[in-house]
């Protein structure tokens, strides 16, 4: 009967955890964004806005609908991000512009590329008195800029006979 009374009481409490709204359940994430102009930014992203790190003053803008990406604004300052890279717009001039995130600013800065790299491993071991088996699995994948195509001459003119 006890077991009874702890799991009517336990019951509504888990319901509650699991229905908790999405922006209750989702941890803000930081970013360090690093721009053409040398100027430098923060933006604390959570589930409908961002608050940004400006000139040594806090602004929080709301998310707003856009046709890609993300965009935040508050009717002044309009920030747009996508992927690692962003752009700030104050009365609808571009003043932060070409931004990336710092992380991979700096990973671009010593290579010269942008490179992606995967590893997945995978191993399996079996010991039995007859037969030992050990397998392992590993794939990278690397991507860098893609370089320019070769320039092509163009075919000689044909030479036309004097005779």
């Amino acid at each position: 009967m006890k077991g009874m009374r702890i799991g009517a009481f336990l019951l509504p409490v888990a319901v509650a955890i699991v229905t908790l709204p999405a922006e209750a359940q989702q941890q803000p994430t930081l970013y360090s964004y690093q721009c053409d102009d040398g100027r430098t930014f923060e933006a604390e992203y959570s589930s409908n806005a961002a608050t940004l790190e400006l000139d040594n003053r806090s602004v929080t803008l709301a998310q707003i609908p856009a046709a890609s990406g993300t965009r935040y604004s508050d009717g002044q300052i309009t920030l747009y991000s996508q992927g690692n890279e962003a752009f700030i717009e104050v009365n609808g001039d571009r003043l932060y512009n070409n931004c990336i995130t710092q992380d991979f600013a700096a990973e671009e800065a010593t290579t010269g590329e942008t490179i992606t790299e995967e590893t997945t491993t995978r191993e399996t071991s079996e010991e039995s008195v007859t037969q030992e088996s050990v397998t392992t699995e590993q794939t990278t994948t690397q991507q860098t800029s893609p370089q320019p195509a070769p320039q092509t001459s163009p075919d000689p003119a044909p030479v036309r006979a004097l005779w």
